[in-house]
């Protein structure tokens, strides 16, 4: 049986093509292009988009956005959060490190409701109130969540904000990633829509390899 340690071996560079033959089969394809995305096939005809509602919307969020003095700067002041050097530093590995963080936690930021909403029992991750080692246990739920399990695995040596890593089965197989997004003993739920993540971060990761080869 494989343990965490067979799973947080260094993974494979950006620059390290993945064989095409190792991913499954809705991702294989000569080409990045061939790639079909399902939301974009659809969405042309499912959506339409209101420039009126955009701007609107874009209006409201920089109204409260100067209202609560919200500034780039706030991100550092969550302690779950990957922040990069200040001042910025492109030559510093923090750097690429928060730029991977910041690019999965945005893949996956979809779809927390739950039919166990309101109740201690719903899906649920357990880590620290932090980074800081000697930081209490916590409980997250909805998009807390997603980041504690994400810094949980970081934090247990799993590569798993690298796109090397996550696109490929073989070294990241979805029980790892089932593993990584585990439930709090009390949760009688998982994360919704594992399936379809685990999708998502196979692709993502595929055309990220690819783009940057």
């Amino acid at each position: 049986m494989s343990t965490l340690a067979d799973f947080s071996q260094t993974s494979p560079t950006m620059n390290e093509k993945i064989p095409m033959d190792d991913l499954d089969d809705w991702t294989r394809s000569d080409s990045v292009d061939d790639l079909v995305n399902p939301v974009l096939e659809t969405s042309e005809w499912a959506l339409k988009i209101n420039p009126d509602g955009v701007k609107a919307a874009a209006q409201h969020i920089h109204a409260r956005m100067r209202a609560e003095s919200y500034t780039p700067h706030t991100w550092r002041t969550h302690p779950l959060h990957l922040c990069p050097p200040d001042p910025y530093d492109p030559t510093d590995s923090r750097t690429r490190a928060t730029l991977d963080w910041l690019f999965l936690v945005s893949s996956l930021n979809f779809s927390f409701w739950s039919e166990l909403e309101g109740r201690p029992d719903r899906y649920a991750v357990a880590w620290r109130a932090g980074w800081d080692p000697d930081a209490p246990r916590a409980i997250y739920t909805g998009y807390w969540s997603l980041v504690a399990a994400i810094d949980r695995a970081l934090d247990e040596g799993i590569p798993i904000t690298d796109p090397a890593f996550y696109a490929d089965p073989v070294r990241c197989p979805d029980a790892l990633i089932t593993h990584v997004f585990r439930p709090a003993p009390r949760s009688a739920e998982s994360i919704p829509l594992l399936h379809q993540r685990i999708a998502i971060m196979r692709q993502n990761g595929l055309i990220l390899c690819a783009v940057s080869d």
